[in-house]
């Protein structure tokens, strides 16, 4: 079967929150015409490859209350592997004591985003589990996509499960103080993001996003409220667009110096301005995991 008679296959790529976000902007219409040709319900070869040569892949999926929370497997080259164009193999586990722990199980909905920070690339793919075992997730591939590398700041990154014996989970309902403080100076973090009639349209409503920019694009309110500048980018709006239909929403942050995961569940705003979108996030529950190991390499910025 040739790529476009795959193609042909696939479903509508946008639910009506995305629709109304982009009707809204004046974009639903070349949007539309973008997504029917580069929303594919198989994955390129060049896709297959791009997975397979990555060390870490970030995740999105529900737990038992239907929120999203934002993660990641840790691995080495090759621990992802593609059987077919279909979908994918995810060969490790999450981290120890990870919120979706327990929650990846056969005919779950998920949604992966690979993104190689040091040459900018990233590829998007969000499906169904078809089958779980305790190392090894296969995901049927029913959106796969490509995005632009807009936003990332470029760096060498190695995440890898730490050697040292696991590490009790820290569960707050603020921010301490040192945590303001790694959030006002990260560039880069990770939305989950879900639409409310996901469970119906079983084709999409699950996603993934990177966010970054320079430090200091995301503001500490207070203890319990973030907000950040929503650039613009490819004018899909699948974050913003779930954020239309359903307000709840993980996030993901990277704690280089501490080595933690810190991953918060939040319900999202989206503050319309003149210029600009703004995003408010009122957090609920945040996870503080240090059982992993991040290695970063800053490289000279990409133009």
């Amino acid at each position: 079967m040739n790529g476009l008679s795959k193609q042909s296959l696939a479903p509508p790529p946008f639910h009506d929150g995305e629709k109304a976000i982009q009707s809204r902007l004046g974009v639903r219409e070349r949007v539309a015409q973008i997504g029917a040709r580069f929303i594919r319900r198989f994955l390129p070869d060049q896709h297959r490859d791009f997975y397979a040569n990555l060390g870490h892949i970030y995740v999105a999926a529900l737990d038992k209350t239907g929120a999203p929370w934002a993660s990641l497997f840790p691995g080495k080259p090759g621990f992802i592997t593609s059987p077919s164009d279909r979908g994918i193999e995810i060969h490790a586990p999450l981290p120890h004591g990870d919120a979706l722990d327990g929650q990846l199980k056969t005919g779950c909905k998920i949604a992966l985003l690979g993104i190689d920070l040091a040459t900018r690339r990233r590829n998007r793919l969000n499906g169904l589990i078809s089958n779980k075992t305790d190392n090894r997730i296969t995901i049927d591939a029913e959106q796969s996509f490509g995005n632009c590398p807009k936003y990332i700041q470029r760096r060498q990154l190695e995440i890898t499960p730490p050697a040292r014996p696991t590490q009790p989970i820290e569960e707050r309902d603020h921010l301490p103080s040192d945590l303001q403080a790694l959030i006002t100076q990260a560039d880069i973090f990770f939305i989950a993001s879900r639409s409310q009639d996901m469970d119906i349209r079983h084709e999409n409503g699950l996603d993934i996003s990177h966010r970054g920019g320079p430090p200091g694009f995301v503001t500490v309110v207070n203890p319990q409220t973030l907000t950040f500048e929503d650039f613009p980018g490819n004018n899909f709006f699948n974050t913003l667009g779930n954020i239309q239909s359903d307000r709840r929403v993980g996030l993901l942050f990277l704690d280089f110096t501490k080595n933690r995961l810190i991953q918060i569940t939040a319900w999202a705003s989206i503050l319309w301005e003149a210029e600009n979108r703004t995003i408010q996030l009122d957090l609920k529950r945040i996870l503080i995991n240090p059982n992993i190991t991040l290695t970063q390499t800053p490289l000279e910025k990409a133009k």
